[in-house]
């Protein structure tokens, strides 16, 4: 099963809830992946929520991949607003934030922009290596 390019709310089947909380994972011991959905929802958005809260139980300092390459509509100012309070609420232990726009040129700086009002470093890349480039410069400048 796929996700559709639809808002999915709290009447979405448990198969669906998988499938949104299985686009947010670790790829690396302190590198988790934040893939968002084609269409942003407040459900998705507390979905993704628990599953950055599930990974970073155990963790202290993380990077993260931010992934927009799927999005097809920008969320609006409420949406975006509830995305940054997620952020927000990690903010201490985010020690870089990597957007990957994908083929989609508009959202590069876009991307920039709202994620400096969140991270307090980031970068912004075509692809997931790129971005995965990036944050193995920084743990090796880091002693990470």
């Amino acid at each position: 099963m796929q996700l559709q390019a639809k808002a999915y709310g709290p009447n979405s089947t448990q198969s669906e809830i998988d499938l949104l909380s299985n686009r947010i994972s670790a790829i690396g011991d302190d590198i988790i992946l934040y893939r968002e959905v084609p269409v942003v929802s407040d459900f998705q958005i507390e979905v993704f929520s628990q599953r950055i809260e599930s990974i970073l139980r155990a963790g202290n300092g993380f990077y993260i991949i931010v992934d927009l390459s799927e999005i097809r509509k920008i969320p609006g100012s409420k949406l975006r607003s509830k995305i940054h309070d997620m952020f927000r609420a990690h903010r201490p232990k985010i020690i870089h934030g990597a957007f990957v726009y994908g083929q989609n040129i508009f959202l590069r700086i876009p991307a920039k922009v709202i994620a400096a009002k969140v991270f307090q470093s980031v970068t912004v890349h075509a692809t997931i290596r790129k971005a995965e480039e990036e944050i193995q410069k920084r743990q090796a400048s880091s002693g990470r």
